[in-house]
């Protein structure tokens, strides 16, 4: 179990009458302008049977390419819950245990209810919005403590102001997605195992899955493989929040700073879907996988992106699929209790454990709404089409 090759559509039972109209799809996505870079894999009972990329690398740079490197922004949760979960099989983080336990400077507010189950669902209360307003102010009026010796100092320097910042819900109460609590899981990584996040995923994840293309910090190789975001566009140079200026801020964001590409996507996407085993090395026993891939949130609601959900259908790093529809995410024949995770800007890794199925799409989105949906993205219905080609 855990290997992954290329091969037919016939050896993957997927038709490939289908494959060529989700090749069809892609081409004129970018064709008519919707998007300048688009990179998709799809892989069945272990074999990669799609793997395509239109577009360019960079304005006015070479084609775009499988093997570029992609920001897969918040993906990175999906790789952080699977950090902290080896912690947990080891011993040395407890699930149920109160985040102050490993990050003591969370007692100054009034954070004792939250467990480390809360930041792994997103119900530990805090409001991104609300503590980036909050701690903006105390960074400008220069209320810094001292940094420890510990650790991502850019990190810290945006988590350090919020220590004592008050929650805007009561720890189990409501999903409120966001990447702060993801952020502190960071930091339990990095307190615990003693070594950096980056240093800490190569050890348990990159270098056994072989995801040698995936870091959180690029290597001079890995930049020249960097597919980049024209001005204009959502997180393009010319933004605020741009992911291409955090290109060279070399610094391990533990909630969307992780780079990738479509291929190492798969290979961990395929140890998940093989429930923790990958070529005879197992990351993760079956009970941690099943605990990560099961909705922890049956009846919890959700706030996403300014807009409220009736169900949230998360588990720990993973969205799970529900019977509510959320627009332009994921697509509509995909099982109910299949997992996902979205990312800003353009990026997802869906699993279909009831088909045996892995795909990764990323594109630039060139259109977003002011709750952060995808207007320009293709990838829910590159979904639908993907799904029709199983061959049962």
């Amino acid at each position: 179990m855990g290997s992954l090759r290329a091969g037919t559509a016939a050896e993957a039972g997927l038709r490939p009458e289908r494959l060529d109209v989700a090749r069809g799809l892609l081409r004129r996505h970018v064709a008519a302008g919707r998007t300048p870079t688009l990179v998709a894999a799809v892989a069945r009972h272990g074999v990669i049977a799609f793997q395509e990329a239109f577009g360019q690398q960079f304005p006015d740079g070479p084609p775009a390419a499988v093997d570029n490197i992609i920001p897969v922004a918040s993906l990175t949760k999906a790789v952080t819950a699977t950090l902290t979960m080896c912690l947990v099989e080891d011993g040395e983080v407890g699930v149920n245990s109160r985040v102050t336990d490993y990050l003591p400077e969370l007692a100054a507010g009034d954070n004792d209810d939250v467990l480390v189950h809360h930041l792994l669902t997103h119900t530990h209360g805090w409001d991104d919005d609300v503590l980036l307003e909050l701690t903006a102010r105390r960074r400008t009026a220069g209320e810094l403590k001292v940094l420890p010796p510990h650790g991502d100092v850019v990190r810290h320097y945006w988590l350090n102001p919020g220590w004592d910042a008050p929650r805007t819900y009561r720890a189990g109460e409501l999903m409120c997605y966001g990447n702060y609590g993801y952020q502190l899981l960071g930091d339990i990584i990095e307190r615990v195992s003693g070594v950096d996040i980056e240093e800490f995923a190569r050890q348990r994840l990159f270098d056994p899955l072989g995801m040698s293309s995936t870091r959180f910090v690029l290597t001079d190789e890995l930049r020249r493989r960097l597919a980049v975001r024209p001005p204009g566009i959502p997180y393009g140079p010319d933004q605020e929040n741009s992911y291409s200026k955090n290109h060279f801020e070399q610094t391990c964001h533990a909630a969307a700073g992780l780079y990738s590409n479509a291929l190492d996507m798969l290979a961990f996407g395929q140890m998940i879907l093989d429930r923790g085993m990958r070529d005879g090395v197992r990351v993760l026993s079956p009970a941690a996988i099943d605990t990560m891939t099961s909705n922890r949130l049956d009846g919890i609601p959700a706030m996403i992106g300014g807009r409220r959900h009736a169900e949230s259908g998360y588990g720990y790093g993973w969205v799970v699929r529900t019977y509510e529809a959320w627009r332009y995410f994921g697509g509509a024949t995909v099982p109910i209790g299949s997992i996902s995770h979205p990312g800003s800007g353009g990026t997802c890794i869906w699993i279909d454990p009831f088909h045996g199925l892995v795909g990764f799409c990323a594109e630039f989105v060139t259109e977003m709404s002011d709750d952060l949906e995808p207007l320009s993205w293709v990838e829910n219905r590159f979904e639908d089409v993907i799904a029709s080609a199983i061959v049962d």
